[in-house]
């Protein structure tokens, strides 16, 4: 990937855009789990191993807590990733043209964001994670999707609209 890379949740950005091209990523997130939803999920694996050292012995608590970190670790790898390109915005498995994407509003915190539209509204894309607090809500303007709006997580909700906004020039 071209650009400048920070692991900080896997954001990276690439400013020298040269080409137009289908593959060329502008932007792109992971939404991967922070270190406090990982001390809190190996709390609960050592808990489990207990659990299951009492009650069958060391080597099936052993395997048991092992492949438990292991769906841990793939769940959180398998999660959604956000990217940006010169025509499209992927998120999750959703994908769009930029063309199809209206206006754009950037959410802080989500979970102070007045959810009563998004509730009205069965329709609309979501895409949040519960550990990530900022979101974005874009509104589409593609008259053939029943969609009105999309509305995801996102750890930098102000760069990734500017992304949106320089792939949209």
């Amino acid at each position: 990937m071209i650009g400048t890379e920070r692991y900080c949740g896997f954001v990276s950005v690439n400013p020298n855009k040269s080409s137009k091209s289908q593959s060329d990523v502008i932007y792109s997130e992971g939404l991967y789990f922070s270190v406090k939803l990982w001390l809190l999920l190996l709390g609960f694996a050592l808990i489990f191993y207990i659990t299951i050292w009492a009650a069958l012995g060391n080597l099936p608590a052993m395997v048991a807590t092992v492949l438990l970190i292991f769906i841990f670790v793939v769940f959180n790898f398998k999660t959604s990733t956000i990217r940006i390109s010169d025509k499209n915005l992927k998120v999750g498995f959703a994908n769009i043209e930029i063309t199809h994407l209206g206006e754009i509003q950037p959410i802080a915190d989500f979970s102070k964001f007045q959810r009563a539209e998004v509730v009205l509204d069965p329709a609309a894309y979501l895409h949040t994670k519960f550990w990530i607090k900022p979101a974005v809500k874009i509104n589409l303007s593609d008259p053939k999707d029943p969609t009105p709006f999309w509305l995801f997580s996102t750890r930098d909700p102000v760069k990734l609209t500017a992304a949106i906004l320089k792939a949209k020039e």
